[in-house]
């Protein structure tokens, strides 16, 4: 097993959305690229497609003024603690959109970015580069790292059923 897959395996994965705005399309398909030979999974990430159980997000593409409402209500509807990640030259600046009427800027003008993975586009191994050096910054931090699972507390003999399983009908 490789040192990063044994790394992965002793830290529970975190969950990422990745939300696709405007442009080329050329970052989204180095992401997908990305996505589909199964290096997330080896690192610890998951692909998720609800808000609600995305611990990061991923905007790659430019973000135009009709999808920016869309992508502030993706990161409210996220739990704490959350991180937002912005990859692509669009996604940071608008890239060679950032003039056209309809862009709204970089996606920091707008909500704290975490982590900016710079290209046009960034390849498959920078973007994987980028969210690796992430997770191990998450990682080495101990407040971040999720709680232990609650004890589950004994129950006293007289609190358990007298009925058992099997057919046992004589109630004690």
């Amino acid at each position: 097993m490789s040192g990063t897959a044994a790394r992965a395996r002793r830290h529970p994965p975190l969950s990422m959305l990745h939300l696709q705005g405007g442009g080329c399309g050329g970052c989204g398909l180095e992401i997908e690229a990305l996505l589909a030979d199964g290096r997330l999974d080896a690192v610890g990430l998951l692909l998720v497609e609800a808000p609600r159980h995305a611990d990061l997000l991923l905007v790659s593409g430019t973000v135009g003024r009709n999808l920016l409402d869309a992508v502030l209500a993706t990161w409210t509807a996220m739990a704490e603690p959350k991180w937002l990640v912005a990859a692509g030259a669009c996604a940071l600046d608008g890239g060679p959109f950032r003039d056209g009427y309809a862009v709204s800027g970089g996606i920091d003008q707008h909500l704290p970015v975490s982590l900016v993975i710079p290209g046009c586009p960034p390849t498959p191994d920078a973007v994987l580069a980028g969210l690796r050096l992430l997770l191990d910054a998450l990682r080495a931090t101990p407040d971040l790292s999720p709680p232990p699972p609650p004890a589950r507390p004994a129950l006293p003999p007289a609190a358990l059923p007298h009925r058992r399983a099997g057919g046992d009908s004589s109630g004690g």
